[in-house]
């Protein structure tokens, strides 16, 4: 995972405890979103990256 990907993966999961607490997640449905396109982002990349190491490592075995 690259660190511009760990430090958005990192903002975004601060502010949703932030937000849980005050309900203020309800009213912010912008920010949710946000917070949902950024670790799925992050997440998709680090996924797609494992498979193309398990891919080399099969294809190599």
């Amino acid at each position: 995972m690259q660190t511009s990907q760990r430090v958005a993966v990192s903002v975004s999961a601060i502010a949703l405890i932030l937000l849980i607490p005050t309900g203020a997640i309800f009213e912010h449905k912008s920010v949710l979103l946000a917070i949902v396109v950024a670790v799925g982002y992050a997440g998709n990349m680090f996924s797609k990256r494992i498979r193309v190491r398990f891919k080399s490592t099969a294809f190599n075995a």
